[in-house]
């Protein structure tokens, strides 16, 4: 069965959840942070492309969020000849929110390397 086409999707599961990584951190400004790096791997989906990655999540207090991820292709899955940016598609840029987003990015590397980020 496919990934769903969402980001906070945990390695292995069959369907979107939303699972909370140890303990927020605060950051400065009163903001939270939230981190699965290292050591927690989520999978996503993104156009033909499906990974795996680890994620830095930060909420500010006012609201807004951004998600920074990195990650590679999981095996099997060519990569592009040169690079290519996917921009657009659903993503949660707050941690544990249920807030779904698309102001998203995606680059994937001729290496099999993917960073993207999800703002709110």
């Amino acid at each position: 069965m496919p990934l769903p086409k969402l980001l906070a999707v945990p390695a292995g599961a069959a369907v979107a959840a939303v699972v909370a990584v140890g303990a927020p951190a605060m950051a400065g400004g009163g903001a939270t942070q939230f981190a699965s790096c290292p050591g927690e791997v989520w999978a996503g989906v993104v156009g033909t492309y499906e990974f795996e990655f680890c994620f830095t999540n930060v909420t500010r207090s006012g609201g807004d969020a951004q998600a920074r991820f990195h990650g590679r292709l999981v095996p099997g899955v060519p990569a592009p000849a040169q690079a290519q940016s996917l921009r657009g598609f659903p993503c949660q840029a707050g941690f544990p929110s249920r807030e779904v987003s698309t102001n998203s990015r995606l680059v994937v590397t001729p290496d099999g390397r993917v960073n993207g980020t999800c703002k709110s």
